[in-house]
């Protein structure tokens, strides 16, 4: 049984069964050229993965860029296709606002959600954007970002609290008990739906896994990322681990280093250099 019998629809005059005969033939060999063409896409080896990537980014100069890092990241999306204007940039760990202005003044996006649990840092965050009159366009958000929704330790590096985070890093580290949650339900409180997210700024001191897995929504559409990204060196399996799941979603990555901002794959990262800065394209 054919599957125009199957749905059960009947020819008319203007369509002679010769004719439909031929499309269903014209169609089954289209379908089987492309189930051909899918077959053969799905087993090409990593090295052809690695080679594709290579060959598409050969020419890609990155040079000439900006002094500030916030303009470095914008001009790098602006010459790989990748900048999404006029969208809304959602930074993790924003601090005391540094970064939080430049990425609101660049005229690049049209609103900044700013998150950054520890309460001293958030503090002088809200007090900068105010002391700039960046209010109409910078939203501040008093929570750390995980994968659960409600309230987790925190630890405060009482010599620089901009080195604090959910990871304790020294013993001297005073915990505290700070609001958590999602980035699923942060964009929801800010009433700022997931297509509107043009670049995710992170900094937040090795939780970066944590966060990326409550963030999954963006990534499968390829939201630009920008991470310090700060494995724990004593266990670099982890962090191999975290390279992994990343790569499923992201093929191209810019690394920040002492020799400049160069394009290179996922999978060439090293995973016992904290604090590498990387940008996650697409």
């Amino acid at each position: 049984m054919s599957f125009i019998d199957r749905v059960g629809w009947k020819p008319t005059q203007y369509l002679t069964t010769a004719a439909i005969d031929r499309l269903v033939r014209f169609l089954t060999t289209q379908v089987r050229s492309l189930a051909k063409d899918i077959q053969s896409f799905s087993s090409m080896s990593v090295t052809s993965w690695k080679d594709l990537a290579q060959s598409r980014d050969a020419g890609m100069i990155l040079d000439g860029l900006p002094e500030s890092e916030v303009a470095k990241v914008a001009e790098i999306l602006h010459r790989t296709g990748t900048f999404r204007r006029n969208s809304v940039a959602l930074e993790l760990g924003a601090g005391t606002g540094i970064q939080t202005a430049e990425l609101a003044s660049c005229g690049g996006f049209r609103k900044i959600l700013a998150v950054e649990p520890e309460a001293s840092n958030f503090e002088a965050l809200t007090r900068s954007i105010g002391q700039r009159q960046l209010e109409h366009i910078v939203h501040c958000v008093p929570c750390a970002a995980g994968m659960i929704d409600g309230m987790t330790n925190f630890n405060v590096n009482l010599a620089d609290r901009l080195r604090s985070g959910i990871k304790q890093r020294k013993p001297t580290d005073l915990t505290v008990r700070a609001p958590i949650n999602t980035v699923r339900t942060i964009l929801h409180d800010a009433q700022v739906p997931a297509k509107d997210i043009g670049l995710v700024w992170m900094d937040i001191e090795g939780y970066e896994s944590m966060a990326c897995l409550s963030m999954t929504l963006l990534m499968q559409s390829s939201v630009p990322i920008f991470m310090v990204f700060s494995p724990d060196t004593a266990h670099p399996a982890q962090a191999d681990s975290f390279l992994r799941f990343v790569s499923t979603y992201y093929h191209r990555c810019v690394v920040f280093d002492h020799s400049g901002p160069r394009m290179t794959s996922i999978s060439a990262l090293p995973v016992d250099q904290p604090g590498l800065r990387l940008l996650l394209i697409d």
